[in-house]
């Protein structure tokens, strides 16, 4: 009735939604058939409980099947179809931006290639955070779980923040921490706490889309420096301090957005020292650093967060089920984010902070991330082969969740981005990776490479596509 194609790109559960859909609608399973319980069906076919459990519901919402209490699943017939609306390809104003990029990889479906998103499939993700991983927290935590928590983020989770940073030889005591719903309240908490419109804050080029929006949004005057491979342009930076020294740097040291690259110890060195020079303060993102192998240097370590404000999240790796990350840095700045978090969201959830304070205890996701490190790496260079031999150039590999792209020069991405998604294929192209628009207020100048989840991007029928867009664009070029 189903069979497993362990090689193929299709999630499993969508394997077996797929093939029993079609037995459905082509009559060779009738109305009123039982299927196999959840966990016959695992059992023989060699799937975990829950990807069973994933495409039973996937199958009721369709309208193929229907569950009856204390009785099981059953085919319910060929349903009427319902049409379900697509995300918009743009705003109001027709710009391809962060928000229209988020918003897409986050709506697209499971029969479209994501390969622009910055999010895990959520089949690499189902084992992470498990159904009895939440009944433990909801069964250990059931007294305190509807209490008030502070709004610092609970004492017991601060703790667990501290010994996990540790790890990464980043001293931070509870007091240095304060919890957050994700990597974007981090950066809104900075921003209304240290910043105030017109200051001048550098960013790396290319950089986190999200992270310029956000900074816009703010009102600060962003001034971009360029990103290599062993970190920030310091010689640009320095050159720029001279004529007048920002007020805030924000640079990701580990597993660069969207280049995958991790800066130098000396470059992070020399970063510090034109920081205490000039008086600046920096912001380090590390949300994609617990994909690096082994302890990569980063600021707050070599720094002890003097002068850096160090802040992470969970949910890239925990999947949507969880939202929660974390500031680390000196107590007087943690008061004063404290103070302005007080003004906006009081405190988080308690059910995510009890989620993630198990999954540091039980090292479940230390364990899970070694997992994913070795995905990445089998399907990076998957990836690596399969688009260099259609012509996509790759300067420098980096690791972790994406690879950099370069397509031919003075190519226009913008018609591609929009044509593959009327393909059902979401690509991030390089001008949503620079921070907008020039001094003289003249649009940025177009960057001919495209952002590849090598998670999302092992497809066929992706590779087919943007090979059959090289060979048009160089027959008339």
């Amino acid at each position: 009735m189903v069979t497993i194609d362990r090689l193929s790109s299709l999630p499993l559960y969508e394997q077996i939604v797929q093939q029993l859909a079609i037995a459905i609608q082509q009559s060779r399973l009738v109305r009123g058939t039982r299927l196999p319980s959840i966990r016959q069906l695992a059992s023989k076919l060699g799937v975990s409980p829950f990807t069973t459990v994933t495409a039973y519901d996937q199958l009721v919402a369709k309208g193929l099947v229907v569950s009856r209490a204390a009785s099981g699943f059953f085919v319910a017939g060929t349903p009427v179809k319902v049409h379900t609306a697509r995300p918009e390809m743009t705003g109001a104003s027709g710009e391809i931006n962060a928000v229209w990029l988020t918003r897409s990889a986050l709506e697209v479906g499971t029969d479209w290639i994501a390969a622009g998103s910055c999010f895990l499939p959520g089949e690499w993700l189902q084992d992470v955070v498990s159904a009895n991983l939440i009944q433990k927290v909801l069964r250990d935590q059931s007294k305190t779980l509807f209490h008030p928590i502070a709004a610092q983020g609970s004492f017991a989770l601060r703790e667990a923040l501290s010994a996990y940073l540790r790890q990464e030889n980043i001293s931070a005591d509870p007091s240095s921490i304060l919890v957050t719903d994700g990597a974007i309240q981090a950066i809104d908490l900075i921003c209304n706490a240290m910043l105030q419109t017109g200051d001048i804050v550098v960013t790396e080029v290319p950089g986190s889309p999200m992270l310029f929006s956000r900074l816009r949004e703010h009102g600060v005057r962003i001034v971009s420096v360029p990103r290599k491979q062993d970190g920030l342009d310091l010689g640009a930076l320095e050159a720029l301090c001279l004529q007048r020294p920002p007020k805030m740097v924000f640079t990701q040291s580990v597993l660069h957005n969207p280049t995958g690259w991790s800066s130098s110890v000396s470059n992070l060195h020399r970063l510090l020292m034109l920081a205490e020079r000039f008086g600046f303060m920096i912001a380090e993102d590390d949300t994609y650093g617990d994909l690096a192998h082994g302890t990569p240097a980063r600021l707050a370590q070599l720094s002890d967060l003097d002068n850096v404000l160090y802040y992470s999240a969970f949910n890239k790796l925990t999947g949507p089920l969880v939202r929660l990350g974390f500031i680390a840095a000196e107590s007087r700045k943690i008061n004063a984010l404290l103070h302005v978090k007080l003004h906006s969201a009081t405190h988080c959830s308690a059910l995510d902070e009890g989620i993630v304070l198990e999954l540091l205890g039980s090292r479940r996701y230390r364990k899970s991330t070694c997992q994913l490190r070795q995905r990445l790496e089998k399907s990076r260079a998957a990836a690596l082969t399969l688009f260099s031999n259609i012509g996509v150039r790759f300067d420098t590999p980096g690791d972790g969740m994406f690879l950099w792209g370069q397509l031919p020069d003075h190519a226009d991405l913008e018609p591609l981005v929009r044509n593959a998604y009327d393909h059902k294929i979401l690509l991030a192209h390089g001008t949503l990776f620079q921070s907008g628009t020039r001094d003289d207020g003249s649009p940025p100048e177009s960057l001919p490479y495209l952002r590849f989840n090598v998670a999302q991007s092992n497809h066929a029928r992706l590779v087919s596509y943007l090979a059959q867009w090289m060979g048009a664009f160089n027959a008339v070029n």
